[in-house]
């Protein structure tokens, strides 16, 4: 490990030596800054995007450039002139013209100077399909969890994992501009498929204000819409170890005024472990029309899953008998159902030059049934329904104050919830008593406004603030009870600098603060009753960073950061062991580093041959909740690895090549399992992956072969944090093998890496 963090020194003092030029491109009717103008080398590649003042630092060197945005005349001029001279884009017309509007959340605000990774297509295409799980667990920072190959999944970021056993806590998921993260704080993660996703952008810091309660981070994910005119169709077909079998069809269109994407997938798998099948078939719709001055998206998706629950196991079995359950799963077939709705239309309207009003609608219908729990002493067979919806409307400007470029926006986010629970005792695979016959309703409302201003020469100061407010009424028609509950309002601070050096090196510093809420989940106590003495955690980060990110020259990024979460959300446990609600512990700090980058392993070649890799570290203590006044004091949290990384070398295709492949390593240290002792041994993976295409007059094909954990490790891929009865193990599936292929029919060749 002392071995590969010298090689990151060495890699960010050999990407600070790349030095770059940068251009500036100002509006050529008021001589503002033009942020998102795209530039092309004369050959057609994109080699940057110009950032809020309106400057570009280009990672190579070009005999000609062409700088396009939208609503400006195209300019093509000469390197030498685009480094000499004022780049000014004249409009189309002096009237108000047809603009491509950037959808929300734009550039600035996914990232807001937080530490944040983009997955784009590629990256996420570029394992097994069964989830995004693959390629963000090369992220430093990030847990991402599933049972076997598409099961049940959770996220956690920084340490959030600590917070549940199941479910997705803490973290902000949108689909485009669409909130799939539900008003009390859950998320249903599984909704996410690597096919209806262009990229995804991974915050993995304490989330701006704009997004409400994201203490953990958040997903920001692009819908699968075509990028230029034609229209193009791809099949895919998967198939791997343990009967994993995947196929999905994508069509789009794009006629330059609107585009349309419609897609269907069916995925099965009889899992690893016994009792660990699951099951997915998902259909969708993604559309954007474009007016003259707006822009208009549509999302519909529905799905049907399936997933067994195989139940953790302790460590003899682990050991010995790593692919069964939970003996008590098998007997009563534990497995949830699960059918989902999601519809939204967002609008973006231009009211002048530099105003825009976005607004949004969204609703979600969701029918599962759960035998829940996989233990003979809190088993109950729950049936839920979740009608839920949301609106969000902000206004927002660019422009400049005193000749400083400026942006603010100012808006409310709404979420409402309503929560249908039944649940019977279920013993033995038979339903008994009702024990739960309630409805809960939740409000969630955030309202925020946030500031950008670039105050010096390349320099940029972010302010934004926050406040929420949820509340929960409950119905409890077994007892004929009425509560509510009311959480005092939140505000939430987010205060960022960042410096941009002549190297393309860009240095920021933050701080932030967020809340999260307690979910329905973990309201309901075991015995059916509504608790009312959880409460919100508190989370509050400082963070400084730098990073350097090239198309075709090295990149890295680099965070440190010091996280306070108080009263963080643990299952608590009755004296047989047997879970017994949620409790709030006491104040838990997280300081931690993380380090990612890649560069050229062949000079003056980075397309031949990529060297990719993270480390992550943290070091934690803790303040006991029955000790408040006491200091805090070292200790290794379940669930929270102190060391991680990964390694990959890449190659890809030569000129007239048809071949591409990879070699990863991914390493973590052991981790402790429970409060109460217990820990997973540490482990490695590797994993290699071939593939061969073509493009011919009809579009491209592509196939891959692709083996995960090559040395047939055992080793846990989820680890049930809180568990005190030993039974923390989930292992993971062993050697995989899958085989892909894919035809792309489309009628432009651009848009086959798109």
């Amino acid at each position: 490990m002392r071995q590969l963090l010298h090689l990151f020194a060495h890699l960010c003092l050999a990407c600070l030596s790349y030095g770059q030029q940068c251009i500036t491109v100002l509006s050529g009717r008021s001589d503002d800054p033009l942020m998102g103008c795209t530039v092309h080398c004369l050959e057609g590649n994109i080699v940057g995007r110009t950032d809020l003042q309106g400057r570009c630092c280009l990672p190579q060197r070009c005999d000609s450039l062409r700088i396009e945005h939208p609503g400006s005349l195209p300019l093509t001029l000469s390197w030498s002139d685009a480094l000499t001279t004022a780049i000014r884009l004249e409009p189309t017309v002096t009237e108000l013209t047809s603009v491509a509007v950037e959808p929300w959340p734009n550039q600035e605000d996914r990232q807001a100077l937080a530490a944040n990774t983009t997955l784009d297509y590629a990256a996420i295409h570029a394992y097994e399909r069964s989830s995004l799980r693959s390629a963000a667990l090369n992220i430093p920072g990030v847990q991402w969890d599933q049972r076997g190959h598409g099961g049940s999944q959770r996220l956690g970021i920084r340490g959030s994992l600590l917070r549940s056993s199941f479910g997705v806590r803490g973290v902000k998921v949108y689909q485009g501009p669409f909130p799939l993260t539900l008003a009390d704080g859950s998320t249903p993660l599984e909704l996410l498929d690597p096919m209806i996703i262009r990229s995804m952008d991974v915050v993995r810091s304490v989330g701006g204000p704009q997004f409400g309660s994201a203490p953990s981070g958040s997903l920001l994910t692009t819908l699968p819409l075509r990028s230029d005119s034609g229209h193009d169709a791809r099949l895919e077909l998967e198939g791997g170890s343990f009967a994993f079998f995947r196929t999905g069809v994508l069509a789009r269109n794009n006629d330059g005024r609107s585009a349309l994407t419609v897609g269907v997938l069916r995925q099965r798998t009889d899992g690893y472990r016994q009792q660990e099948w699951s099951g997915r078939d998902q259909a969708f719709i993604a559309s954007r029309l474009q007016g003259k001055r707006s822009t208009s998206h549509l999302l519909v998706t529905w799905q049907q899953a399936e997933w067994a629950l195989p139940g953790s196991v302790d460590d003899a079995t682990a050991r010995s008998d790593p692919r069964s359950a939970r003996p008590y799963s098998v007997l009563v077939n534990a497995h949830l159902d699960k059918q989902q709705l999601f519809g939204g239309v967002a609008h973006d309207l231009r009211l002048t030059e530099k105003l825009t009003v976005r607004s949004a609608v969204h609703a979600q219908l969701i029918d599962k049934t759960n035998p829940y729990g996989t233990s003979p002493g809190n088993s109950g067979y729950k049936e839920e329904r979740i009608r839920a919806a949301g609106a969000r409307l902000s206004i927002g400007e660019k422009s400049s104050l005193r000749q400083m470029p400026f942006a603010w926006d100012l808006g409310v986010e709404a979420l409402t919830e309503k929560d249908f629970w039944l649940e019977n005792s279920y013993m033995n695979g038979v339903r008994g008593a009702l024990k739960v016959d309630a409805v809960t309703q939740i409000a969630n409302l955030n309202t925020f406004v946030n500031t950008t201003l670039g105050a010096w020469k390349r320099g940029l100061i972010h302010l934004g603030w926050g406040l929420e407010r949820t509340v929960y009424r409950h119905e409890d028609h077994l007892r004929s009870a009425q509560e509510e509950r009311a959480a005092p309002p939140f505000n939430f601070p987010c205060i960022g600098i960042e410096h941009a050096s002549k190297h393309g090196v860009h240095f920021r510093a933050r701080f932030a603060q967020s809340t999260s809420r307690p979910t329905v989940w973990e309201l309901i106590r075991a015995d059916g009753t509504f608790s009312q003495s959880l409460r919100n955690e508190h989370v509050s980060e400082m963070e400084v960073g730098a990073f350097k990110s090239a198309s075709r020259q090295c990149s890295f990024e680099v965070s440190l950061y010091h996280r306070i979460m108080d009263g963080l959300i643990t299952q608590a446990y009755d004296a047989a062991g047997d879970p017994d609600g949620f409790t709030n512990q006491g104040v838990i700090t997280f300081t931690g580093a993380e380090l990612a980058g890649a560069f050229p392993a062949l000079p003056g070649e980075p397309d031949r041959l990529m060297l990719r890799g993270m480390v992550n570290a943290v070091l934690t203590s803790r303040r006991p909740p029955e000790n408040p006044s006491s200091e805090l004091r070292s200790e290794e949290l379940p669930g929270v690895p102190m060391l991680g990384s990964s390694l990959r070398l890449s190659g890809k295709p030569v000129a007239n090549g048809r071949w591409g492949w990879e070699l990863g390593v991914r390493q973590q240290v052991a981790t402790r399992a429970s409060w109460t002792g217990g820990t997973v041994a540490a482990f490695h993976t590797e994993n290699a992956r071939v593939a061969w295409g073509r493009r011919l007059d009809w579009g491209a094909l592509e196939v891959f072969l692709l083996a995960e954990n090559l040395l047939d490790n055992r080793y846990d891929s989820w680890v049930q944090v809180n568990e005190p009865t030993g039974r923390f193990h989930n292992p993971a599936p062993g050697r995989s093998f899958f085989a892909g292929a894919s035809m792309t029919f489309s009628s432009s060749q651009r848009a086959l890496a798109d």
